[in-house]
Order: C-alpha cells, then structure tokens, then sequence
C-alpha cells in the first residue's frame, strides 16, 4: 500500500511540475544508470551494487532562447543492493531473506555554469530501504552532486557523482555515493 500511495504522490507531483512549467522551457526526461558505493555501516552490509534510475529536468528558457543556468529535476531511483557474502551466508544458514534493495524519489536543483559544462546538483526526498533478512525501513533522503552535461537539442548526455545520506530511525544513517550515466530526450 506504500509504495502505491508513493507512486501516485510522485505522478501527481510530476503532473504539477510540468503544469506550472513555463512553454518555453527545456524540458528533459532522461535515463541514468550506474553504480552505488555504500560508506560506513551500509558499507558492512551492502557491496557496490547497481543504480538505475529516471530524471524529469526542467529548464527555463528567455524570450532570447538562452536556457537558464538554475533548473529544477524530479528523480526517481532503484538500487538491487548486493548483499555483503558473509552476510548473505549467514541468512542463508537461519532460512531468513536475502535480498536487499534501495529506492528513493527526490526533488532538486541544479546549478549550471556559463563558463564550462559543469553543474552542482542538491536534492532531498522519500528514501525506502529493504533491509537485508525482512524488514523495511523509510525516511529522508539527500544528495549533492556534481557533474557535466552536453549534447544537442534531441540527446543529452550527464555524467554525475552524487554523496547521498538517507535519515531513518532505528538504524544508522545510509551514507553512499553514486556514480551515473544519463542519456536524457526533450519534450
């Protein structure tokens, strides 16, 4: 029931974000997949495991047709963590579940530069962790990124590193980074 209320927020969101937006604005949706590097007492349970996730970017655009250096992104994102194998093992040997995964949704901003292709991203959201051996965990997600950008008007490819920290109770705090190829289409 969570993740149907989760999901229907997020659409809805979505659909809001894309009303209020400007006609002229660039508006990006794009693919990203990569890896994600688990720190500290994530680090202990979790491997480098893979990212996959679905990036709406809005950028506004002058009566110029300059696009704006700060933009808006709505992003939703998927991890099939790898259980860390002595771990794994050892929930084998008691019968208990083994599987592990990551998702969050997040809004942010992404500051562009005018001198180079270079941009800084923030964002903050809804973070969902299944834990290793049953169990579920919800909080607040952040992350700040830096990345590069360039392409034409039909494809646009992003190169980004982001520190992520996800903020739940009961459990230490998720601290990852993540490292992600975006191929993004305009509409």
């Amino acid at each position: 029931m969570k993740a149907r209320s989760l999901w229907g927020i997020m659409i809805v969101s979505l659909v809001l974000v894309v009303l209020a937006a400007p006609a002229l604005a660039q508006n990006r949706l794009a693919v990203e997949a990569g890896g994600l590097f688990p720190f500290s007492s994530f680090g202990d349970v979790n491997d480098t495991s893979p990212y996959f996730g679905a990036t709406f970017d809005i950028q506004d655009v002058n009566p110029l047709g300059q696009v704006a250096l700060l933009g808006v992104f709505l992003r939703a994102a998927y991890s099939p963590l790898v259980v860390n194998k002595n771990l794994k093992a050892l929930l084998e040997s008691n019968g208990r579940e083994t599987g592990s995964s990551y998702f969050e949704g997040t809004l942010g901003l992404k500051a562009h530069s005018k001198a180079s292709p270079f941009f800084l991203s923030v964002d903050a959201g809804y973070a969902n962790y299944n834990l290793p051996g049953g169990g579920s965990k919800s909080g607040f997600a952040s992350g700040v990124g830096l990345g590069t950008a360039f392409g034409g008007p039909a494809v646009h490819l992003t190169i980004e590193g982001r520190m992520n920290v996800a903020f739940m109770s009961g459990i230490d705090n998720l601290q990852f980074f993540t490292l992600t190829a975006g191929l993004g289409f305009p509409f």
